[in-house]
């Protein structure tokens, strides 16, 4: 069977993934503003937590846009 291409099924992977994606990053974001500031680092350390936890933020926004993709154009779904 044949993956299902329509802009129906284009937005709702773009509207599916984006609201995952975002919920990820305000939760991944408090928590490290709440490292941030519970141990009082400056702004070096601050842009260096920021920079290791966007390494894993990218790859699981990967990860969400691609299962997304996969849920909206399977056939099964239609």
């Amino acid at each position: 069977m044949e993956r299902i291409f329509t802009a129906k099924t284009i937005f709702a992977t773009i509207a599916a993934a984006l609201f995952l994606v975002v919920k990820m990053l305000t939760i991944a974001g408090t928590i490290i503003g709440l490292i941030i500031h519970s141990l009082d680092v400056g702004l070096t350390g601050s842009l260096v937590l920021a920079g290791l936890a966007s390494i894993p933020c990218l790859l699981a926004s990967a990860v969400i846009c691609r299962w997304a993709f996969d849920a909206e154009t399977d056939p099964a779904n239609q």
